[in-house]
């Protein structure tokens, strides 16, 4: 057994010491004490705990906004960039609502780079997110003493890996263009590349 195969046996020796997962979800309570068994009635408390109504009404744009800024003209996207957005993927990643993970769109790149390519690109002229839906699943906080109850559940988004494939090669440009213009302060540790919390502490040591 080689070395490759060593590390893949032990991962999936831990795997099984963790046992099967239950996929049985439990009863969740009402407010009135009574027990909600039905698929459906969970479903309802769920989303009552996850996403109650907002009875604000708000606007994008306020009164005191400063004006808004020209709009960007985005470069096309090249088969680079998408080759490069997924070099940062895993085949493991959980799929939004289509089913379409990451294996399938690393397929169709080599098969044919210039395709997603082209609809990133006409995603950026027209300025439209076709991959809007998500799926929510409920994952079950630890160490809760009652699993009965609808909060002790948080939920997860599994969304689109086209989407989130999108959404790194723009994210990419924003931090290139930080580097380069220099947007953002040296002392800005938050989302950038090379920039870590260690960085942060050593530059706090330094001043105490």
């Amino acid at each position: 057994m080689n070395g490759a195969d060593s590390a893949a046996y032990i991962w999936r020796m831990a795997k099984v010491r963790k046992g099967r997962a239950n996929n049985i979800f439990p009863a969740l309570r009402r407010e009135d004490g009574s027990l909600a068994e039905n698929l459906n009635e969970k479903l309802d408390l769920l989303r009552a705990r996850f996403f109650p109504k907002n009875p604000l009404n708000t606007t994008p744009r306020q009164l005191d906004d400063p004006p808004p800024k020209e709009e960007r003209q985005w470069a096309p996207v090249t088969p680079n960039e998408v080759a490069n957005a997924l070099r940062s993927t895993t085949n493991s990643s959980a799929p939004g609502p289509s089913g379409v993970g990451y294996k399938l769109l690393k397929w169709v790149h080599t098969t044919r780079p210039e395709f997603l390519a082209d609809i990133y690109s006409d995603c950026l002229t027209t300025g439209i997110h076709p991959w809007r839906e998500v799926t929510v699943v409920a994952i079950n906080k630890p160490f809760k003493p009652d699993y009965l109850k609808p909060k002790a559940y948080r939920p997860i988004s599994l969304m689109e890996c086209a989407g989130k494939l999108l959404e790194k090669i723009v994210a990419k440009r924003i931090n290139d263009d930080i580097q380069e213009y220099e947007l953002l302060p040296m002392t800005q540790f938050g989302s950038r590349p090379y920039h870590l919390a260690l960085n942060a502490a050593s530059i706090l040591v330094h001043r105490i």
